[in-house]
């Protein structure tokens, strides 16, 4: 991990916003009157998506994709862009059309680059860094010491990539930095390594107990205080509500989404259920008129804050029922976490001593006999003496 990560991001939440999606003046200025109640859900951070004037060469749709940036201060270093074998310029990888391709052999372009990110680090308290794997991870260690100097306190996130999708760039013969080296200067990482199991869960392809493997190899493979971004949905991919339409089966996923160890991710509009993702070319206001999850969000977002750190993680499954037994330990707490992921119902054997404990979710307490506990298909976290 980064020398300085700080720990209390483990804690954390992010919600993440699309300027131009979140209301229909699609500016600032007409997000400040939503912070108490983007606030009120818990965050700690906000992502603002790109904000720079879209690119007009190859643009997607009627507006563009805010990932393809108008203006890189680049015009007169054209020895800066990648060029492919018959010396044009474009895009490594993927159908990028309307992105054109830094080329980081070039060592002037690091000083540039790192020149604009100290410029930035003055205003913004962090960066989330697009397609992380396909920059050298040295130019990001040099850019993180760098920034450091003018915000010792700049936070780092990586949007590393898929893993099929990092093993298909090696195979075509580009540099893809693995997740394990981008740890050497982020200090929170995507957990895309991860979530085509989960994904493959989801559609009924394979079993829940292959997704909580795989985040017990997690915890196997990475550094001790590795921090990976736990998310149900982005920018990138289907809305949850979309996927998971039981509404006890959506509370138990948000529930479990708070127990993972790692940063939270909100994106704008999970809160209400919403089940279209806004285009990244046009205009699309997400509604405010599903069902309101805020209480439900609000309440794992105190349980999260009070109780979770760092800390041991372990998951196992009950592939008949598709019920996730989790649990989390550090020095002074233990939480144990029961996900009804169908909303099946019955009891459920959890490694707790006999008796009552404090329940976060719903509040009361949870009767634990004969190393079980009787699941309703609601989610239940309850904590209990280290």
């Amino acid at each position: 991990m980064a020398e300085n990560t700080d720990a209390r991001l483990q804690n954390q939440i992010i919600y993440s916003v699309y300027v131009r999606a979140h209301t229909e003046e699609g500016t600032f200025l007409s997000i400040v009157p939503d912070l108490d109640r983007i606030r009120a859900l818990g965050a700690d951070w906000i992502w603002f998506m790109p904000i720079h004037p879209i690119g007009v060469k190859g643009k997607k749709g009627s507006l563009g994709c805010p990932y393809a940036n108008r203006d890189y201060r680049l015009a007169e270093h054209p020895e800066f862009y990648w060029r492919d074998a018959e010396g044009n310029t474009g895009n490594k990888i993927g159908d990028w059309a309307d992105v054109i391709d830094l080329d980081y052999r070039k060592s002037a372009l690091w000083d540039y680059q790192i020149e604009s990110l100290k410029m930035w680090a003055r205003i913004v308290d962090g960066f989330r860094c697009d397609v992380a794997p396909f920059v050298p991870v040295e130019f990001w260690k040099r850019a993180r010491a760098a920034v450091g100097e003018v915000n010792p306190d700049c936070v780092w996130l990586a949007e590393s990539v898929h893993l099929s999708f990092g093993n298909y760039v090696r195979r075509e013969g580009f540099p893809c930095t693995r997740d394990t080296e981008l740890y050497e200067a982020f200090d929170l990482e995507y957990q895309y390594d991860i979530w085509e199991s989960f994904e493959r869960f989801l559609e009924g392809k394979a079993l829940l107990h292959e997704f909580c493997e795989q985040l017990n190899f997690q915890e196997a493979v990475y550094p001790e205080n590795y921090n990976k971004l736990r998310y149900l949905e982005n920018h990138d991919q289907k809305r949850i509500a979309s996927r998971v339409k039981d509404e006890g089966a959506l509370d138990n996923y948000t529930a479990m989404l708070y127990f993972l160890k790692g940063t939270t991710l909100l994106y704008a509009g999970q809160e209400f259920s919403c089940t279209h993702t806004p285009s990244l070319f046009e205009k699309e206001v997400f509604p405010r008129t599903g069902r309101d999850l805020s209480a439900l969000l609000a309440r794992l977002a105190r349980f999260k804050k009070a109780c979770l750190g760092g800390g041991f993680f372990v998951a196992r499954a009950d592939d008949e029922r598709a019920i996730a037994v989790m649990e989390r330990s550090g020095i002074g707490f233990r939480a144990v976490g029961v996900f009804s992921l169908r909303g099946e119902r019955g009891p459920v054997r959890v490694e707790a001593p006999d008796g009552e404990y404090p329940e976060w979710v719903r509040g009361g307490r949870v009767l634990v006999k004969n190393g079980q506990i009787l699941c309703t298909g609601e989610p239940i976290i309850f904590t209990l003496p280290r």
